[in-house]
Order: structure tokens, then C-alpha cells, then sequence
């Protein structure tokens, strides 16, 4: 997960939208896991 966003930083900015959005789903899915685990 981490190398595409590696990747996609490379790129520029004009994907700076995908790398927020990539963050927002990782938060997501962090939080998911933590609920799951509880």
C-alpha cells in the first residue's frame, strides 16, 4: 500500500487528489480494524 502512494507522489501533483483520497481510505480502514478488534 505504501509503494503506490510512493508512486503516485513521483507523478506529481496532479494526482494529489488519489494520494488524499488513498489517506482517507487508509484512515478508514484503520478504523474499521480498531472497531473489529473491540
Amino acid at each position: 500500500m505504501r509503494i503506490i502512494t510512493i508512486s503516485l507522489r513521483k507523478r506529481g501533483h496532479s494526482n494529489e487528489r488519489i494520494d488524499i483520497s488513498f489517506k482517507y481510505a487508509m484512515s478508514f480502514t484503520k478504523e474499521i480494524s480498531i472497531r473489529g478488534r473491540l
